[in-house]
Formats: structure tokens, C-alpha cells, sequence
């Protein structure tokens, strides 16, 4: 299946899933705003470029969306449009003479993951395959005009707040820090963490391997 960008892709990130549930089930978000459109980047990364190259700025950090690339994780295909995307982002940046810096994974991956196989995503060890499957379609795509590279972002306060305190999804802690649902602070941070370090790793042999030479 070809997914389209947009919304059903959108709709596919964690987070939203997330947003979902506190807009419709527990009505916390005042005038019952959710976040599907936020700085909007996706129609306006033109316009975005354009103001950092006024600026004089001649680095630009971004994230490239897990589930715009493979919504499907291993098990389904590529998506054409967010790989089409991302290249005219890059594309934009090198012709306005500015360095895009990447980060491969930064708080999200797709929501087909927690459905599947991996619904404890990275307390799951098979994540490690599908990041680094994820990673090297990045690299695979993008690593003719890209040369520098951000694996994991801040994998401490990804473990702190989604498996410690609970606060961002899938929401799992344990008292004394919160009362959620499932999932225990003791022991969970430091399992995620630990396959968050070991699929680094793998990303990293990886690229030593079979891109930076040709890079």
C-alpha cells in the first residue's frame, strides 16, 4: 500500500494518537484544540528557509518523521511522498548555501508499531531492527547531500518522561512518581534506554560500513 502524506500519515505519529485521546476522551485542552497543525513546516518550509537564510543562519536541524518514511515500519513500504518531501527540504537548504544537520529519531515512531508486533515499542528488543531499517532508508535516500547525522535525541529524557514520570506516551510509570495506568519506573526507563543505546550502535556500524566512504 502507497500511504499519501498529509493527514493519514499524520494521523499514523504517536503523539497524535495521544493528542487524540485527551482532546476526545478526556477534554483537558482548552476551546478543544489538538495539535495537528503546529508551526506547520510541512506547507511552509519554504517560507521557513527563506527567514533563516535572511537571518544569515547556515545551519538547519531538523527531524525526519519516522512514520512519514515508513509508516508501516519493516513489514510495509516505503512512502514516496515523505521521501519526496524531505528532498526538496535538503535540496532547499543546499541551495540557499545552509548545512542540513539530521535527526533520525526525535520522541516518535509509528503508531502501526504500537499496533503490531513492537506495542511496547522500545521496551520491545525487535525496535532495535526497525530503527535501524528506518535509519538506513535515511541514509540510503538522503546520505548524498547530507553529512551530518543525529541518531537518538536526548534518550535520557525520552526514558525520564514516557516510562519515570509517564507524562508523554505511551504514558507508563509507576508511584511514587505518577499513578498510570501500567508500566514500572524502576525497571522500564532502563530497559528502553538500554535498546536505544544498542540500536545507536548499530546505526553507527552501519554507516561506517556501507555509507561513509561513498559519502
Amino acid at each position: 500500500m502507497v500511504y499519501k502524506l498529509k493527514e493519514n500519515i499524520l494521523k499514523m505519529h504517536i503523539y497524535l494518537k495521544l493528542n487524540y485521546l485527551i482532546k476526545c476522551l478526556l477534554r483537558k485542552i482548552k476551546n478543544n484544540d489538538n495539535g495537528y497543525i503546529a508551526d506547520d513546516n510541512y506547507h511552509r518550509f519554504l517560507e521557513d528557509i527563506e527567514i533563516a537564510y535572511s537571518l544569515g543562519v547556515n545551519a538547519y536541524r531538523f527531524l525526519i518523521s519516522w512514520a512519514r518514511i515508513l509508516p508501516g515500519g519493516m513489514s510495509g513500504e516505503v512512502n514516496p511522498a515523505g521521501i519526496d518531501f524531505y528532498n526538496k527540504v535538503i535540496d532547499y537548504l543546499l541551495h540557499r548555501g545552509i548545512e542540513p544537520f539530521v535527526t533520525i529519531h526525535h520522541f516518535n515512531h509509528p503508531l502501526q508499531l504500537d499496533r503490531d508486533r513492537l506495542s511496547l515499542s522500545w521496551l520491545n528488543h525487535l525496535i532495535r531492527e526497525e530503527f535501524v531499517h528506518f535509519a538506513e532508508t535515511c541514509f540510503e535516500s538522503f546520505g548524498d547531500r547530507v553529512k551530518y547525522w543525529s541518531t537518538i535525541n536526548e534518550p535520557n529524557i525520552f526514558a525520564e518522561m514516557r516510562y519515570v514520570k509517564g507524562v508523554y506516551p505511551p504514558a507508563r510509570c509507576s508511584q511514587p512518581f505518577r499513578n498510570c495506568s501500567a508500566g514500572s519506573s524502576d525497571k522500564e526507563p532502563f530497559i528502553v534506554v538500554h535498546n536505544m543505546l544498542l540500536a545507536h550502535a548499530k546505526d553507527v556500524k552501519r554507516y561506517q560500513e556501507r555509507f561513509q566512504v561513498k559519502e
